[in-house]
């Protein structure tokens, strides 16, 4: 019977432990009850991965405003963050949401509509900043950010290959374009001289 519990106890731990290091499990900020003192560094994503940021009406001091994220991937691949609102009330419009990427600058505020959707450029950094103002206690917001397959390691590779294999089809074109042009000079000059000695003898 001990021996069964122990087992039972070891079958629920590893369940933990393997949930809890899950890095495909979804990962919500709440602004601003786990978005204070944040490292400096921009925080990298995996391809599985989705980013939940939620809002429900409370001040955010200025050291709570920002997450940052990387469209980065363990893999070759290239991606990008793709941002979307899945809901935005904000009868006030007192409340501002900046996204800023490869010194772009994107927002959502009261104007934003439900799915409103932009994705940022490849493999670049995006700070996502929550500032409030007066009547921020009736808005609240969802928003899903989560990375996109931009360009396959092997369609990138494809491409590099086929531009070499241009570049390489071409040189060599203009290599027996030249040497054909100078064969013929030559012949023609060769040609020229022998119907001058002809026509001199």
């Amino acid at each position: 019977m001990e021996n069964y519990l122990k087992g039972i106890v070891i079958i629920l731990l590893s369940g933990f432990v393997k949930a809890s290091s899950n890095p495909s499990a979804n990962i919500t900020y709440v602004f601003p009850d786990n978005t204070c003192g944040l490292p400096v560094s921009t925080r990298h994503t995996n391809a599985s991965q989705l980013f939940i940021f939620k809002y429900e009406g409370r001040e955010i001091p200025e050291d709570c405003q920002t997450v940052g994220l990387h469209s980065s991937d363990a893999s070759l691949n290239h991606y990008v963050l793709c941002v979307t609102a899945a809901s935005f009330i904000d009868p006030n419009c007192s409340v501002t949401v900046q996204f800023t990427f490869s010194n772009n600058v994107m927002e959502f505020n009261c104007n934003t509509t439900e799915n409103e959707t932009f994705c940022t450029n490849q493999e670049s950094e995006l700070k996502v900043k929550t500032m409030t103002d007066v009547g921020y206690k009736n808005a609240k917001f969802t928003i899903f950010i989560q990375n996109e397959l931009s360009t396959k390691h092997s369609d990138s590779l494809v491409t590099d290959m086929g531009v070499v294999a241009g570049i390489a089809i071409g040189c060599t074109l203009g290599v027996l374009i030249i040497a054909l042009v100078c064969y013929m000079y030559i012949r023609g000059r060769n040609s020229s001289r022998a119907t001058y000695h002809s026509a001199k003898s």
